[in-house]
């Protein structure tokens, strides 16, 4: 009995152990989706790079304060924004010890969920955090200059110490006396001299000299309006921004400010310092003679393409390009949403909708984006943890629903941050369009939309898209150009191939724009001759029959392996046996659990705990039998 229980155990034990290590997988599967984002800022740019690991126990745990950008990478705005971030955080660096400005990237898949939890519903967001603030934050009102993102943040300081809140922090509240002897009330022993900044209603320059000087404990400073004017006719102030110094003994200087500016300011106040012995110059750091090179910073950035080799040298629709974009969509953009409902749960829906007639998923599969959509349609809401749930499902379900490996190809950019997702969602709408006007005429006619894909595209970049300034863009684009009353679905085609040239004549030269793909006007004369006349102008109808060609099923290319057929589901037409792809799979060792190797486990599991109770339930029965026989052979000997 024992020695066959054994063997049982082992047997199942080596089974399980064969079936992890043999899995069969999917090309495509989660583990190659993993992307290594650097994210648009580093530690050098005076920024704390948070993360899912480091915010929590970073934001709300000490005496500061903070200011947190959540972007994505890949979002157009904040590309444009992330200059202004970095001379804004450099700008404040020596107020480090009352507040920091950070930042984290909400493309990962680790800060995805993260950034979903703070109910970041565009790109870039600002927001404040008061000293220990667990909660998820203020939104700061967007701004565009780095000196508006400045006082937008000496405001919350402000409303902070009025609220009794940093008390550990320099005073950057008006001074409201008018007696010019009240501040040696409270004055520090070590305080040698006390400075008035009179300033006008508006200004921020008492406040930025405050927090540029507040570690120095020698010296206090408070900043006066100009409406505080019984303290300005005491001290003999005429003009606005002055500065007066005094002594403990009451002894007043008015400093001259040459250049009434906040270097120029501290410029004055330090001078004077330092004719006090206060402080003193620090030295300079060492200037090497024999250094013959130039600073990195001095040699102009050269782009190399070593690592680009597989860029594509024609104008190629890939599926990759295709299942990166629908999959970053459902698993990554759409989850961010904590509650979706109402308008956007509308939207959805429409997204769903087309994506299930018109996207080119293999035969086999088609019904993955199917199942999907009339899941959501009988709901009335649905929050974005479960909508991610919900398709991961109906992924493990369905397996293989995917075919291709997750890296870019047509939309590959030179840097990590560099096309990718914008490029691919494009794509993804182009090749609806054009799928559905290859099966207008086969649809019934009650159920012909010739703008549902156009209208579809613009609910999801309203709602879901993450780039704020982009959606905005988008908007109001559709607007002027009358999204809304296409005639056609040809007609629908054209006008997202004309809203996309105007889109790329917007974005030539923008910071968002990757240097080895110039925004250019679609398609290029060498792609296709006949798209234009004479005169520059394009010819419609040679452009509608390159837009065919590229983004029709036959024009998909399936990189390296060979291409399977395809086939969008017809009304009243079953795909035919024949017609079914042939799944590529490959072997290859991983711990990747599915949700039924995690079943078998835990029937093994069960099961080995069952055969093990019972083995040891026989040991003792056989031990007890073996006692009483040998009690009963030492009693009969007696």
């Amino acid at each position: 009995m024992l020695n066959k229980s054994t063997n049982v155990v082992i047997l199942i034990i080596v089974y399980v152990i064969t079936i992890n290590h043999s899995e069969c997988k999917v090309i495509g599967t989660q583990d190659q989706y993993e992307e290594q984002q650097k994210g648009l800022y580093s530690a050098s740019d005076d920024i704390v790079v948070l993360n899912s690991d480091n915010l929590k126990t970073s934001i709300g745990n000490g005496t500061t304060a903070w200011f947190v950008e959540f972007y994505n990478s890949w979002c157009g705005h904040c590309h444009r924004f992330a200059p202004t971030w970095k001379a804004f955080a450099k700008s404040v660096v020596g107020w480090s010890d009352i507040v920091l400005v950070a930042a984290i990237d909400c493309f990962t898949d680790e800060n995805n969920g993260l950034c979903r939890n703070y109910e970041i519903m565009g790109y870039p967001t600002i927001r404040y955090f008061s000293i220990r603030d667990k909660g998820i934050g203020v939104d700061v009102k967007a701004a565009i200059s780095e000196e508006e993102v400045r006082h937008g943040m000496i405001q919350w300081l402000q409303k902070d110490q009025q609220e009794g809140k940093g008390n550990s922090w320099p005073n950057i509240a008006p001074y409201r006396l008018s007696d010019s002897e009240a501040w040696k009330q409270a004055l520090p022993p070590n305080v040698k001299y006390h400075f008035f900044l009179f300033e006008d209603l508006d200004s921020y320059l008492g406040s930025e000299v405050i927090l540029d000087l507040n570690t120095l404990s020698s010296i206090q400073i408070r900043r006066v309006r100009k409406d505080n004017t019984l303290l300005a006719t005491a001290c003999k102030i005429t003009t606005f921004p002055s500065l007066n110094v005094m002594d403990r003994e009451n002894n007043s200087v008015q400093l001259k400010l040459r250049e009434p500016t906040r270097a120029g300011t501290v410029k004055v106040i330090k001078n004077f310092l330092k004719s006090k012995n206060l402080i003193s110059e620090p030295e300079k750091p060492p200037n090497p003679e024999s250094r013959t090179s130039v600073d990195s910073k001095d040699v102009p950035i050269e782009i190399k393409h070593s690592d680009f080799s597989n860029k594509p040298s024609e104008d190629i629709l890939y599926q990759a390009d295709l299942e990166n974009a629908l999959r970053y969509s459902l698993e990554r953009e759409i989850p961010l949403k904590k509650m979706i409902q109402g308008e956007q749960f509308e939207a959805l829906k429409a997204y769903l909708k087309v994506l299930s007639k018109y996207f080119p998923l293999q035969s086999g599969n088609s019904e993955f984006l199917k199942k999907i959509y009339d899941v959501i349609s009988d709901r009335p809401s649905i929050t974005g943890t479960n909508f991610k749930g919900l398709v991961t499902l109906h992924q493990q379900e369905m397996s293989p629903v995917f075919i291709e490996e997750r890296e870019w190809i047509g939309c590959k950019g030179s840097a990590l941050h560099l096309r990718g997702y914008p490029c691919g969602l494009w794509t993804l709408f182009h090749t609806l369009t054009v799928n559905h006007a290859e099966a207008y005429e086969d649809e019934e006619p009650e159920s012909r939309s010739a703008g549902i894909v156009l209208r579809a595209m613009y609910g999801y970049i309203k709602n879901f898209f993450g780039c704020a300034d982009c959606a905005d863009h988008f908007i109001q684009m559709a607007s002027e150009k009358n999204l809304f009353n296409v005639g056609t679905a040809d007609n629908a085609t054209l006008w997202l191939w004309s809203a996309h040239n105007e889109v790329n004549q917007r974005l030539s030269g923008d910071p968002s724009e990757d240097p080895a793909f110039p925004k250019t006007q679609y398609p290029r004369q060498e792609l296709c001759e006949a798209c234009k006349y004479v005169d520059g102008s394009w010819n419609q109808e040679e452009v509608l029959r390159y837009l065919k060609k590229k983004y029709g099923l036959t024009g998909i290319h399936y990189g390296p392996r060979a291409e399977p057929k395809w086939e969008l589901s017809r009304p009243g037409r079953e795909p035919l046996a024949a017609e079914a792809p042939i799944r590529t799979v490959e072997r290859k060792p991983g711990w990747d659990f599915t949700v039924f190797d995690i079943s078998i486990l835990v029937v093994v599991y069960v099961a080995s705990a069952l055969i093990l109770v019972l083995v040891c339930v026989q040991f003792a029965v056989k031990k007890s039998m073996r006692k009483k026989m040998f009690l009963h052979t030492l009693l009969g000997r007696v």
